[in-house]
């Protein structure tokens, strides 16, 4: 929970680089809030778009909102 604030203000002051947004968007992840961390991180893979890692993340992202919206029904 303290992760967020200072993700949020490292984000602010990077202008929005995508290391800093996929730290962002991991600590989304860790509260479970899997779709801001896919929205983040597919910010993130915008502005690298032929970054394998960005691009794993993402389908990381991905597959955990798939689960758990499977869980839901």
């Amino acid at each position: 929970d303290q992760a967020l604030p200072v993700a949020l203000k490292a984000v602010e002051l990077s202008n929005r680089d995508a290391g800093i947004l996929d730290t962002l968007a991991e600590v989304y992840f860790a509260q479970g809030d899997y779709d801001k961390a896919l929205k983040i991180g597919l910010e993130g893979l915008s502005k690298e778009p032929d970054d394998q890692y960005f691009k794993d993340q993402v389908e990381k992202y991905k597959k955990a909102k798939v689960e758990e919206d499977q869980a839901r029904r």
